[in-house]
Order: structure tokens, then C-alpha cells, then sequence
């Protein structure tokens, strides 16, 4: 477990490696500090949870890799203030069923990596505002 002010008085800090930690709950605002943050790595953790304010102030994050986890659901509000993700990693958990306005604010996304799933169904306009994708990996769901 990782407590909320940990980070209180990192606020220049630009990449944060977490990857694995065994943490199974990113809990909300544990970020709030990070301002500059571009890089996050919350990797082969035993992520479950991911409260939806958990990423709120990370408006500088490129990129965000929670691959292999154990993550079913997050919440469609989850990425929304992540405006300038670039790259988004996904991989290796247990999602099976996205919202559509899941990725609706994340108009700067290029590379985006969801395989190794349990998708079944993709809604139409999943994508419809993500016009720069040029890398969507669907593999093995």
C-alpha cells in the first residue's frame, strides 16, 4: 500500500517506475502531486482496483503502462484528464468489456495496446476520437 502524500514533495518528478510492487489498489489522488509526470510504469503489479480519481492531475503523462495486471473493469472517467497520453498499455489483464467514453479525451493517443484480454464485444464509437492511433493492438481476446 502506498500512501496518498508519499509523493508530496516530488512535484518535479517526470518518470515514476511502480512496476512490480505486488500493489493491488491505486487509490484516488495518489498522484495528485505529480504534475509533470510523463511516465508511469504500474506493471506486473496485482492491480484490481483503480479508483477513478486516481490519475486526475497527471495532465502532462505521454505514457502509462498497467500491463499485466489483474485489472476486470475501470471506470470510463478513469483517463479522462490525461490529455496528452501518447501511449496507453493495457495488456495482460482480465478487461472484458470497455465503456465507450472510456478514451473520448484522449485525442493525442498513437499507440494503444489492449491485447491479451477477455474482450468480446468493442462498442462502435469506442475510437471515434481517436484519430491519431497508428499502433491498436487487439491480439488474443
Amino acid at each position: 500500500l502506498i500512501e496518498n502524500d508519499v509523493f508530496s514533495y516530488l512535484s518535479g518528478l517526470q518518470i515514476l517506475e511502480l512496476n512490480s510492487n505486488n500493489l493491488n489498489k491505486i487509490s484516488n489522488f495518489l498522484f495528485s502531486y505529480l504534475n509533470k509526470l510523463e511516465h508511469l510504469d504500474l506493471s506486473n503489479n496485482k492491480i484490481t482496483i483503480i479508483e477513478n480519481r486516481a490519475f486526475e492531475n497527471l495532465i502532462n503523462l505521454k505514457n502509462i503502462s498497467l500491463r499485466f495486471n489483474q485489472i476486470k473493469y475501470f471506470d470510463h472517467i478513469l483517463f479522462m484528464n490525461l490529455i496528452n497520453l501518447k501511449h496507453l498499455e493495457l495488456s495482460n489483464n482480465q478487461l472484458s468489456k470497455i465503456d465507450k467514453k472510456s478514451f473520448r479525451n484522449l485525442t493525442r493517443l498513437q499507440i494503444l495496446n489492449l491485447n491479451d484480454n477477455c474482450l468480446f464485444k468493442l462498442e462502435i464509437d469506442l475510437f471515434d476520437s481517436n484519430i491519431l492511433i497508428n499502433n491498436l493492438n487487439l491480439a488474443k481476446n
